[in-house]
């Protein structure tokens, strides 16, 4: 070894193999990987191996994670709930090329590889439609700025898939996947598991949580029922001065699955379960920069409500030649909301700041949908999967806005504009319904041992039908003149992708592949003359345009995934280029309605890193990183952004080094683990320049925990942000100055410790 202009070389002989053949590696290491990657052929020499992953990302079955030419990532759940992480936000802070912008229980946004355009998502509008797909298991449950806050419980495991998905999950996979796989019923043993944990945060309320698996079989090797229960609490931090209610933020979580699976080692397997989510808070994760660190301030008591159901009946056949799945889904989610309005009525009309003013949100949503895939079992030279995926979606908006003495102080009568009672300076129903099909297919074909070939299409039909009714002074175009529209939307078109592979042994890869991922348009909800007709003349506006287009992306990738030494080292790492084009961008108004048109486009290069180093028989670290740069392709004159300006709310580096270490003991063994993850700083908006614009610090996370395992049971101390640093996710820039104290900051939890306890039987 030696140094040379501050680059350690290694140049090792790796044993293991005959004297003859022996390999000699070559590592070039800058300093700040030292600890990582330089450590690669120590872990090379050592005795013990790391455990194959198994994946069903492509959906052709289980295959071992490193075979899979993609950018996939697994994330263990035992780990997870060690540490006591529970929620999607928490878990994808140790993943590389994703954020996620967490403003309240339920209330999630998700960026993958900088493909954003916006900061946070408008719960009103009910046409923007997400940029990541998430699955549990093959129902799609995304929603754009409320992803279901599901719990990490009774999972087999999370898998992340970066880059567009589009020909085997459709629109909404357009920058990637989020796949929640579940454990499956046992047909031959009973057995299952009870566990509670308490937790203490940092000037906040304690926190609580009870779980409980049972697994039984009904008719033995047949026929099981399995059943998971969570019910916890996730104590407060942010205190609400308007209403004198400390830690309001506090989060109730409700989550109970049954799944039913028949298997008799026929060809047939059918498994049936029913989801119920119940999420419920207090108010949002926002505190306001000008008063103290965790303090807001809204007489309006906030609340937060997603209650989720999701029925789904899958049945599997396998025949010698081919395999069958059908997947049947119904998802009936409820979400209702309450936020204060007071600065915005004072800034609008003039009232007072201590009017009682809330926007509330009530929003219904009804989706079923049918997907029939066909695999075929032949390993060489060709496979092949296809398929039909049908949908059919309903939602149903209503939003009013209730101001305590709005007539008297306006000297109008609300129900002239066509409120839904007097006071209502808003009143609105939006009912959008959906209807997708689409037929997709892929080839593999083989032509040696070691290379593989995919071509897949998705060709996919889109429409919908849209009725909108807004009255009140702020949605209605005159008195007697409430807001009416109705419209229609067609959309089709063929999404593409194309792999390339080289295996170079069964469990280490190496591709290129380019794939194209779309989004479908939508139509605009109506701008009230009446309210916005200055505001649109100041644009040269008459009106809005009835309709947007869709956008889409290509991207670019290039990919190695890598078992060294019988698995005691794994590096995989993935660079890729991705040109998003017509992007659905928001034309705001300065009476605070927006309308979406296409406009502009956005360029992401970047690299990921994942690695895994079996050290010894005890220890296994970890390091994974990414580095994006996206930015806008030209000037994007809706969001005011130059040319090469950096995308809003995405880090330009992400980084996660973790560690393991396990001791044997007269009782048991005690396993230690703990991650660091950093994030570099992001923006709020795409100008440096614009009034709007805010710089979100970089966070350094600090995870840890210890667990005790004797026999059937399970003891964990474990601490998150140990190092009490401030955690801000979003910043909503102070829109009704001089009234609102402050930008409005999304806040993560402080510095949490906690106890947890678990028996399985």
């Amino acid at each position: 070894m030696r140094l040379e202009r501050g680059v350690f070389i290694l140049n090792l002989t790796i044993g293991g193999v005959p004297p003859t053949r022996r390999i000699r590696l070559l590592a070039v290491c800058p300093l700040w990987w030292m600890g990582t990657l330089c450590f690669a052929p120590v872990a090379a020499a050592m005795d013990d191996d790391l455990r194959e992953i198994l994946v069903s990302a492509v959906r052709v079955g289980d295959q071992s994670l490193q075979s899979v030419p993609a950018a996939v990532t697994v994330q263990g759940t035992d780990s997870l709930e060690r540490e006591g992480i529970e929620s999607l936000a928490d878990m994808a802070r140790r993943l590389p090329g994703i954020a996620v912008l967490e403003l309240g229980g339920g209330q999630n946004s998700i960026v993958i590889r900088g493909i954003n355009s916006q900061g946070i998502p408008d719960p009103s509008n009910v046409e923007t439609q997400p940029l990541v797909s998430v699955y549990l298991d093959d129902v799609p449950i995304s929603l754009a700025g409320a992803t279901p806050d599901l719990r990490v419980f009774d999972l087999q495991r999370i898998e992340v898939i970066r880059g567009p998905q589009g020909t085997l999950y459709g629109a909404g996979a357009m920058a990637g996947t989020i796949r929640y796989i579940t454990q499956k019923p046992n047909t031959t043993e009973f057995g299952g598991t009870v566990e509670t944990s308490a937790a203490a945060t940092a000037g906040g309320a304690g926190s609580r949580s009870i779980r409980a698996m049972l697994n039984a079989p009904v008719i033995d090797d047949a026929l099981a029922l399995r059943v998971s229960v969570h019910d916890g609490r996730a104590g407060g931090y942010i205190d609400n001065l308007g209403t004198g209610v400390h830690d309001a933020n506090w989060q109730d979580n409700t989550q109970v699955r049954a799944a039913l699976r028949l298997d008799d080692g026929g060809p047939f397997t059918v498994d049936a379960s029913y989801l119920y989510g119940s999420v419920r808070t207090g108010g949002h994760n926002d505190a306001y920069s000008g008063l103290g660190p965790f303090e807001f301030d809204d007489d309006t008591p906030e609340f937060y409500q997603d209650r989720l159901e999701l029925f789904n009946v899958s049945a599997h056949f396998g025949a010698p030649a081919f395999d069958v799945l059908s997947s049947t889904s119904y998802v009936d989610r409820h979400i209702t909301s309450v936020a204060g309005f007071q600065y915005g009525d004072a800034y609008y009309f003039g009232l007072p700041q201590t009017t009682r003013s809330s926007v509330n949100i009530d929003n219904r949503l009804e989706a079923f949908s049918q997907e029939l895939r066909l695999s075929s079992q032949r390993t060489a030279p060709w496979k092949w999967q296809g398929g039909l995926y049908l949908e059919h979606q309903r939602r149903v908006e209503i939003i009013d806005i209730p101001t305590s003495g709005l007539d008297a102080a306006l000297d109008i009568n609300s129900l002239d504009y066509g409120a839904y009672e007097p006071n209502d300076q808003y009143s609105g129903r939006q009912t959008p319904t959906t209807l997708q099909l689409a037929l997709f297919g892929e080839i593999n074909y083989l032509p040696t041992e070691h290379w593989e070939l995919i071509a897949g299409l998705r060709d996919f039909h889109w429409q919908q039908s849209f009725a909108l009714y807004a009255g009140g002074i702020s949605g209605a175009l005159a008195p007697g003149e409430p807001e009416t529209a109705s419209g229609n939307g067609t959309e089709n078109g063929v999404n593409p992708r194309f792999n390339a592979s080289y295996h170079i042994t069964s469990d280490s890869t190496v591709y290129v592949e380019a794939a194209r991922g779309f989004r479908f348009g939508g139509i605009n909800q109506p701008v009230p003359a009446g309210f916005c007709g200055a505001a649109l003349a100041a644009q040269g506006l008459t009106g809005t345009p009835a309709t947007y287009g869709p956008d889409h992306l290509w991207t670019y990738s290039l990919g190695q995934r890598l078992e060294l030494d019988q698995r005691r080292l794994i590096l995989n790492a993935t660079a890729f280029y991705t040109r998003w084009s017509a992007v659905q961008t928001p034309h705001d108004l300065a009476c605070g309605y927006t309308f979406v048109e296409n406009a502009g486009g956005v360029r992401s290069t970047g690299l990921e890193w994942e690695s895994r180093f079996r050290l010894s028989h005890a220890l296994t670290v970890g390091f994974s990183a990414s580095f994006t740069d996206a930015l806008a392709s030209g000037a994007i004159p809706d969001l005011d952004a130059p040319d090469g300006a950096r995308v809003p709310y995405f880090p330009r580096t992400i980084a996660t080094l973790d560690g393991a270490y396990e001791l044997g003991l007269p009782t048991g063994h005690l396993a230690l683990a703990a991650d660091y993850n950093y994030r570099g700083e992001v923006g709020t908006e795409f100008d440096t320049a614009s009034s709007l614009y805010r710089t979100i610090p970089a966070t350094r996370v600090l995870n840890a925990a210890a667990t005790w395992v004797i026999a059937l049971t399970e003891w964990s101390l474990y601490a998150q942000n140990l190092t009490n640093g401030r955690i801000v996710s979003a910043i909503s820039p102070n829109g009704y100055a001089p009234f609102q104290p402050g930008d409005a900051l999304y806040l993560g939890r402080p510095r949490t410790i906690g106890l947890r306890a678990k028996v399985s039987f």
